[in-house]
């Protein structure tokens, strides 16, 4: 049988919005500012800002060096925002009224007290005692005398705060890589959009240092080998899906047909985070809306001009509201299109297409006009292979990352509840 753990409150350890003394201090001394959009929700003090004293003396909250700061108005509080104050400009900050300020008592680590503020546990039980308006909630003080925490030794909370610290850190670290992973590829498209790759499978040399090497189009200056297309020149089919209603035929997956919505697209990919099924004697009726491997969907309102192809891995499907559009695969290798257009410089172009005054929407007849760029269709596929490549990279980084989230609530789970204990004898 596991050993009962005692649970304290956790102002037992963390004085709750302690007092910060300015007396003494002149107007033009210089402290970091911290506003709401400074923290993330993952508990990170992303930025802070010089402020004059004489500027947030009155009316923000107070806090100095190693201070928690934990939001506590909705949605910032659900979302996990806050901070571990640390290195402030004279050792002070001042910040929203929508903190609370939690200080370490004497014989407490801060470190220790943070994580514990930022656990899913604490989170929940704060959305229940929420007091105020719709929208207007707010965690009370005294929330944090009511609630009750493993608290262990100070040796304990400092061995368990390196512990989840290092796993932070392992979190913070993929999440720049991906950051730097999107900014590459962001880059990489855009040389790959205008210049292209060469027989050998290298980047042309820049228009400004080999200009024989491009010409002038409706698209900008694009190789000389490439030609600029209406989408309807390269096509069999640009149509809507079903616009009716399908409720009445919905089915149940093992019986059914996919049925595909805008929601169901996201640049490049398709997603089942939602999918419903639709009837097979239905599907059979809708021919026109119809899917097959290499279809392009774009997403007429909503996250309006979203394009996604169909993969190779679907056997039967029908969409609802959707511009499909399918290639002559002989000419156009539609992961390409689809890369392209949902690029910054594809969707600056695509926006031109948007109408509407209170929702936008794209019409078919539109889209099946619009230019897009058409290169040889070898080199199509070696510009999306090369933008898979660094997709591929990304995901990866992405699944490393989900894993080291599940880490950390897993390790949180079990330490910040006294489930399973540290040793304090051996040296981290």
């Amino acid at each position: 049988m596991s050993e009962q753990v005692e649970l304290y409150p956790l102002s037992t350890i963390a004085e709750i919005n302690p007092s910060v003394s300015i007396a003494g201090l002149p107007d033009n001394h210089l402290i970091s500012f911290v506003g709401m959009a400074d923290v993330s929700e993952r508990g990170q003090l992303r930025q802070k800002h010089d402020r004059f004293l004489k500027e947030v003396k009155a009316g923000f909250t107070r806090f100095k060096d190693d201070d928690l700061l934990f939001a506590k108005i909705t949605p910032c509080m659900e979302n996990g925002k806050g901070a571990h104050a640390k290195r402030l400009k004279s050792g002070l900050g001042f910040g929203s009224t929508e903190f609370h300020v939690l200080r370490a008592k004497e014989d407490a680590e801060s470190s220790f007290i943070f994580q514990v503020l930022q656990s899913r546990e604490l989170r929940l039980k704060a959305e229940t005692r929420m007091t105020g308006s719709a929208g207007q909630q707010r965690v009370p003080s005294d929330f944090f005398s009511w609630y009750k925490t493993y608290i262990p030794s100070i040796s304990e909370q400092r061995k368990i705060a390196r512990i989840l610290t290092t796993v932070d850190a392992v979190i913070e670290n993929n999440e720049a890589a991906i950051a730097k992973f999107k900014a590459i590829k962001q880059g990489m498209m855009h040389d790959l959009f205008t210049r292209g790759l060469d027989e050998n499978g290298r980047l042309r040399p820049r228009y400004e240092d080999a200009p024989h090497l491009y010409k002038q189009t409706e698209l900008g200056w694009v190789p000389v080998a490439w030609d600029v297309v209406r989408i309807e020149q390269v096509s069999t089919l640009v149509t809507n899906g079903f616009v009716g209603t399908a409720t009445p035929y919905y089915s149940n997956s093992d019986r059914g047909v996919l049925y595909l919505f805008g929601t169901n697209i996201r640049p490049n990919e398709i997603t089942f985070d939602d999918i419903r099924f639709v009837t097979r004697e239905f599907n059979d009726k809708q021919i026109k809306s119809q899917l097959r491997t290499g279809d392009m969907l774009t997403v007429q309102s909503g996250h309006i001009g979203t394009s996604a192809i169909v993969p190779t891995d679907f056997i039967e499907a029908n969409c609802h509201a959707l511009i499909i559009t399918r290639f002559i695969m002989s000419e156009i290798y539609p992961w390409f299109v689809s890369y392209y257009l949902n690029s910054k410089m594809g969707m600056k172009d695509m926006e031109k297409l948007f109408v509407g005054s209170t929702i936008k929407h794209i019409n078919t007849s539109e889209l099946a006009r619009h230019l897009i760029l058409k290169p040889h269709i070898d080199e199509q596929k070696s510009i999306a292979n090369k933008i898979d490549g660094m997709g591929k990279v990304i995901q990866n980084a992405h699944n490393n990352l989900c894993k080291m989230k599940s880490i950390k609530q897993g390790l949180m789970s079990d330490l910040l509840t006294g489930t399973k204990r540290v040793n304090t004898d051996s040296v981290m």
